[in-house]
C-alpha cells in the first residue's frame, strides 16, 4: 500500500496516539524529560540540536514537529522564532513548561504532521525526533511537505529506529498474510496495527536524497541495544 497522501491512513494513527496520550501519559512522559535529562540518549540529541542551530549566522526560524512535551526546545539556540507542533493537546499542555525551559518565541500548534501547513520555505531549521519510525511512518508525502517547509540552505535533523525484524506471533503473521488481500479501511487498520514503521539507513537515503542534500547518517545504539538513524540534511 502507498502510504503517500492517504489521509485516512493518517487519521487512524492519530486517533490511536491520542488514545494513548492520554493526561496521564502526558505527565508522565514530561517526568521521564527530568529523570532522563543527564542520559546520553537526551544528551546526545541536545548537543547535536545545540550545535547546528548554533551554526546560522543570523537568527532562525525553527519547526519542531512531533515536539510532545518540549524536550528539545531548550536547547535550540539563536532562534528567532520556534514553533512545535503535536497532535496531543495534552503533550502540548506538558510543552508550556518544558525541561530546562526554553520558552521564548515558542508558539505551539495542536495538529498532526500530515496536516499541519505552512508557507514554502518558511524554517531554517526543522528537528523531527523520536516521532516517524516510532508512531508514523517516514514516507514521500512527509518528506516533500519537510522540505516544502524547509527554505533553501536550512537544514533538518531527524532521529528513525532503525529496521529490526519484529518477533512474529500468530497474530502478526495472520495479518501479515491477510494484509495483501485486503484494501479501504481493512487495510489500513492492519498497516497500522502492524505499526512497522522502521527503516534502513539505504532505504532512508534514497528517500531523503529526492529532496534534501549533503546527507549525514549516523547510527547510535541504546544501552537497550534499540539502534536509531540520525540524520542531518540540508535543503
Amino acid at each position: 500500500m502507498s502510504r503517500a497522501g492517504d489521509r485516512k491512513f493518517y487519521t487512524m494513527l492519530q486517533r490511536k496516539s491520542d488514545v494513548v496520550h492520554s493526561p496521564d501519559y502526558a505527565r508522565s512522559y514530561r517526568l521521564s524529560d527530568e529523570r532522563g535529562k543527564t542520559e546520553e540518549s537526551h544528551t546526545l540529541k541536545y548537543n547535536i540540536i545545540r550545535e547546528l542551530s548554533s551554526s546560522f549566522p543570523y537568527p532562525i526560524n525553527v519547526l519542531d514537529l512531533g515536539c510532545g512535551t518540549g524536550r528539545y526546545f531548550h536547547c535550540i539556540k539563536n532562534a528567532k522564532c520556534l514553533v512545535g507542533v503535536d497532535t496531543s493537546r495534552n503533550m502540548l499542555e506538558q510543552a508550556k513548561s518544558p525541561v530546562y525551559g526554553g520558552t521564548q518565541n515558542t508558539y505551539l500548534i495542536q495538529s498532526s504532521l500530515h496536516e499541519v501547513e505552512f508557507r514554502p520555505a518558511m524554517f531554517d531549521f526543522v528537528i523531527c525526533m523520536g516521532v516517524v519510525g516510532v508512531v508514523c511512518p517516514l514516507d514521500d508525502f512527509m518528506l516533500q511537505k519537510i522540505a516544502h517547509f524547509t527554505c533553501p540552505g536550512g537544514i533538518v535533523f531527524l532521529t528513525i529506529p532503525e529496521y529490526n525484524p519484529v518477533i512474529n506471533t500468530w497474530k502478526r503473521k495472520t495479518a501479515k498474510a491477510l494484509e495483501p488481500f485486503l484494501f479501504g479501511s481493512a487495510k489500513r487498520y492492519v498497516n497500522v496495527r502492524l505499526g512497522e514503521f522502521q527503516m534502513n539507513e539505504e532505504t532512508l537515503r534514497r528517500l531523503a536524497s529526492q529532496y534534501f542534500t549533503s546527507l549525514n547518517i549516523s547510527r547510535w545504539v541504546s544501552s537497550t541495544t534499540r539502534v536509531d538513524l540520525h540524520c542531518v540534511v540540508r535543503r
